[in-house]
């Protein structure tokens, strides 16, 4: 590549054409951007690209600085894309068109890069891009995971195989805590833990004389139980006396209503036959005197 050359330059040939590259410096040479998503070959077979590659890092290597001649017949259409050995922003687009096919301005197939000149040679970026996988990356992120999965499932069968359990809370009550006291009434309840025997005169005389006085070392500490239960005992009695004559006294209150009704009815039964006879009433004391009835008297008596 010539210094007074066009800087990114855009030829377009047809198929079949040989294309010469004429190479000044072993250190500037076209290099095939295989990754370009401008070409649209991707079975373009760039082998002698490669082996342009060897033989001028050959001749930098030896100081060569012969001019090199490099030519390539590009016999399948589509776009390529070379850039300078020695700086990937100088690029070269080749674009290479069918038999059939004739480039936009036949009579000037060199052209600078542009928009202009990169849309009338048809040159575009690919859409159907294959991006070349990272398969390190890949293989360490599936390993990483099966890793994960595996550990996970054996820390949850050890736990299952460990039978852990959560066991019940256990809350004492009150008595439990201030006092180991068996409310069975057993002597050795108050034997134990009591106040009375662990603070005792330990003199043998002067206990004795103590216990005279005030003997309360067996005293029943939990006599208020027995109390309790008297009490609860008491109250069952008097609970099922008092229904028991509430009992009674309903069952005499209802025979006096049902006696008094009866009279009621006996009462009516007499005025209704008396009503029924015309019968009249008359005072004892005046039929005596041979008086007549005084009905107004006789009522007010009555």
């Amino acid at each position: 590549m010539q210094d007074n050359a066009i800087v990114n330059p855009v030829y377009c040939v047809s198929a079949g054409d040989s294309f010469l590259f004429t190479i000044n410096d072993p250190n500037h040479y076209p290099v095939y951007q295989r990754d370009s998503v401008m070409n649209t070959n991707q079975q373009f077979d760039y082998g002698q690209f490669l082996e342009l590659e060897i033989e001028m890092q050959k001749k930098a290597a030896s100081n060569d600085t012969t001019i090199s001649l490099f030519a390539y017949t590009f016999t399948e259409s589509g776009t390529y894309v070379f850039n300078d050995a020695s700086s990937t922003d100088r690029l070269t687009i080749i674009t290479v068109v069918g038999l059939s096919e004739t480039c936009p301005n036949s009579d000037k197939y060199l052209n600078s890069i542009s928009s202009t000149s990169l849309s009338a040679t048809g040159v575009q970026r690919a859409d159907d891009i294959i991006i070349k996988l990272n398969y390190p990356l890949v293989i360490g992120l599936t390993s990483v995971l099966i890793f994960t999965v595996v550990m996970v499932i054996a820390t949850i069968s050890w736990c299952i195989s460990k039978k852990w359990s959560i066991k019940k809370s256990k809350i004492d009550g009150y008595r439990k805590f201030q006092i180991d006291l068996d409310i069975e009434h057993r002597a050795e309840s108050y034997e134990k833990g009591n106040d009375f025997l662990t603070f005792q005169e330990p003199d043998p005389v002067k206990r004795e004389k103590e216990e005279e006085e005030d003997d309360l070392d067996h005293i029943n500490l939990d006599i208020h139980q027995d109390i309790m239960d008297v009490a609860q005992d008491y109250l069952k009695i008097f609970e099922g006396t008092r229904d028991k004559r509430k009992g009674d006294q309903k069952s005499k209150r209802d025979k006096i209503y049902m006696q008094l009704k009866d009279i009621e009815d006996d009462i009516n039964i007499l005025v209704k036959d008396a009503l029924n006879h015309n019968m009249q009433l008359f005072d004892p004391e005046d039929l005596q005197h041979g008086v007549g009835l005084d009905e107004e008297k006789a009522q007010k008596r009555l």
